[in-house]
């Protein structure tokens, strides 16, 4: 009850400082009642001598907070969203809606831990078994193992990847506007694109604490592709053991494609993030549910696990925040369902498991929902604008002269082999990678593919079962019913799936080799380890070699760098049609510079009493040698890639006076 007490304690603080500065009379109403119940039946003297003139209604209300706390706490979050959400349909911009949803979202957590009886005593409890189950080598290696995750996606952030894509620049603008304040963005609504803005505010704390930089823009990613090691290792571990685990995990921390999503400031990997999470939390549920696993500590009865709501909570939080992230994020919901119903029918989940689940999505969800409810076109917009059903996706796969229903067993086909042939030697058919730099590397995909035949000869078993679902729906939904397709991003979501089915096999061919053929496990550690070192080593060339060497896109983000030189500097970009200062690449790395688009040389005065400086790519070289013989003085740069390409041309004039 004193958990509960300051829990409420802190809550009314927030809000009577929410509602002084925000001079809002709801949130001050809010904080009173909240004291009200902080002290209410609590004496001045001592904790045994109670207030006997209390009004009866505050009594019968300690009662039902005392015997049937979690309930009432998981009441308040879903009226604290509900409250958030009614707000916002009045000002969208409102504090108070944004600290009710904020707090709810805790309140669902501290209800069912309320629920289950989760003490101090019983954390450690699990603490200790999991320190017995595991032991404190496999936490060193697996330690390890995301410390080297994390360092191949936190390596020369501010130079590598190469490029910069222009949706990295136009969700870092969205992050500076909201640290600046001036112009705030709507928590529970969608900005560029449609992405929800939620995603800026957290890419905004980024910012905030590693710079207003590339390296600050993409360090986000950074942490939750790293994180995604962890998560991946401890699927594979509850599923299939130690070995499963640990060649998992190093085959997604040596991926090169997920290496590459770690480490550009966008939305993807974060929703890959939550996709691994949740499938985490469902095959606990699975296991703690099948077999009615007992938790005995010493102020805590036996209890079951297959009535907890911990992880159901949980997995119905993350489900619900993952829709303010990436589009793929909507995937995770599909794959949930049915290893849900699967749960259900194993009897590892009950009804009321389920309905609590629902309820704590609800709470995550329900503001975003509703806006998309009230715009609609916000929700649909993408999804119609990328679905292979659309005529003009079907005729720029197809051909001209393609018609649905006519050619739709043609167009299935087509867009199975290619989804397929990204999993074998094929790269990226976005903007976001390449199509000369495959996917995976050709140990992995040969594992996949063998390890995708091993799961299906067991897929009645759940840890199987799921692998096959998020697969087989990732690559439908995100691969054969959208266009461009094989398309990374949008594949991104399902792609853990693919390590893990690789170490099925790498699991069932150890056991083959070791009770088959009587073959001992330290012979087998030598082709291990050297598996190990050929993933990385070909990951490694395939991603930091070939890819920085290929890398397309380069001129924003080299541009951007051009006119970072000298900022003091009036600039002129000769780009036209290809690129502009308004792209989101320049005003993001070159904000500050007074750039101006030039479309020739007769829009160019020939005055320089300041200094210029004139950058033309190359369909624009001789606009810039006119310009030059206009106004002379001036000193030639320029800029080629990897491969020798020229990239553009720069043309700096100094001030007559000089600096």
């Amino acid at each position: 009850m004193t958990s509960l007490r300051l829990f409420f304690f802190s809550l009314a603080i927030a809000a009577a400082l929410v509602g002084y500065a925000s001079n809002n009379l709801l949130a001050l109403i809010a904080a009173a009642l909240l004291l009200a119940l902080v002290f209410v039946g609590v004496s001045e003297t001592t904790s045994e001598a109670r207030t006997q003139s209390l009004p009866l209604s505050f009594g019968l209300l300690i009662r039902v907070l005392r015997t049937h706390a979690a309930f009432v706490l998981g009441a308040s979050a879903l009226l604290m969203s509900a409250t958030a959400t009614w707000i916002s349909l009045r000002d969208e911009f409102s504090v108070v809606a944004n600290v009710l949803w904020l707090c709810a979202l805790p309140l669902m957590l501290i209800a069912a831990l309320s629920h289950d009886g989760i003490t101090l005593s019983v954390w450690r409890a699990h603490i200790a078994s999991l320190r017995r189950r595991t032991g404190a080598l496999e936490v060193v290696a697996i330690g390890a193992i995301t410390l080297i995750a994390f360092v191949l996606r936190a390596y020369d952030l501010a130079h590598f990847p190469p490029s910069m894509h222009g949706d990295e620049g136009e969700m870092g603008m969205l992050a500076l506007r909201v640290l600046d304040g001036k112009e705030p963005l709507a928590l529970f609504g969608t900005y560029w694109l449609d992405h929800p803005s939620l995603f800026h505010y957290v890419q905004a704390i980024a910012l905030s604490w590693f710079g207003r930089d590339e390296i600050g823009l993409r360090m986000l990613s950074v942490m939750f592709g790293t994180l995604c090691v962890p998560l991946t290792f401890a699927i594979a571990r509850i599923g299939w053991g130690r070995l499963a685990a640990f060649s998992a995990a190093w085959l997604l921390t040596v991926s090169a494609l997920h290496i590459h999503f770690s480490r550009i400031g966008l939305n993807n990997i974060e929703s890959v993030c939550c996709m691994i999470l949740v499938v985490l939390l469902l095959a606990l549920l699975y296991e703690r549910g099948a077999r009615r696993l007992v938790v005995a500590t010493q102020d805590a009865t036996h209890s079951s696990h297959a009535h907890a709501l911990l992880l159901p909570v949980l997995v119905g939080l993350v489900i619900g925040f993952s829709q303010y992230l990436y589009y793929g994020s909507r995937l995770i919901p599909v794959v949930a369902a049915p290893l849900l119903f699967y749960l259900w029918h194993a009897r590892a989940i009950n009804m009321r498991q389920v309905a609590v689940m629902l309820l704590a999505l609800v709470v995550a969800f329900l503001p975003l929902g509703v806006f998309y409810l009230n715009h609609p076109p916000a929700f649909t917009n993408r999804m119609s604008g990328v679905s292979i059903l659309r005529e003009q996706n079907v005729k720029q796969t197809l051909g001209p002269e393609a018609q649905l229903p006519n050619d739709t067993l043609r167009l299935l086909q087509v867009q199975l082999e290619r989804n397929l042939n990204f999993f074998v030697r094929g790269g990226d058919a976005s903007s976001f990678y390449l199509q000369d730099v495959s996917a995976f590397d050709a140990l992995t995909s040969l594992l996949f593919w063998l390890g995708l035949g091993v799961a299906l000869t067991r897929a009645r078993r759940y840890h199987e079962f799921a692998l096959l679902v998020w697969f087989a729906l990732g690559v439908f939904l995100a691969g054969v019913m959208t266009n461009d397709a094989p398309n990374a991003p949008r594949l991104i979501v399902m792609v853990p799936s693919v390590y893990l089915l690789a170490t099925l096999f790498v699991t069932r061919a150890a056991r083959f080799f070791r009770f088959n053929l009587g073959v001992r496990r330290r012979w087998l550690l030598a082709p291990a380890l050297v598996g190990a070192a050929f993933v990385l080593l070909v990951n490694g060339q395939m991603y930091f070699d070939d890819y920085a060497r290929k890398s397309a896109n380069l001129a924003p983000i080299m541009v951007a760098r051009e006119m970072m030189q000298h900022p003091q500097q009036e600039v002129y970009l000769l780009g036209e049609p290809n690129l502009y200062v308004e792209h989101g690449v320049i005003r993001f790395v070159a904000r500050g510079v007074r750039a101006h688009n030039l479309k020739s040389s007769a829009d160019l005065a020939a005055s320089n009493d300041e200094g210029i400086l004139l950058i033309a790519l190359i369909n624009h070289v001789d606009d810039l040698q006119a310009i030059a013989a206009r106004v002379p003085g001036g000193s030639f740069t320029s800029e080629i890639d990897p491969l020798g390409r020229l990239i553009y041309v720069a043309y700096r004039v100094p001030p007559r006076n000089g600096y």
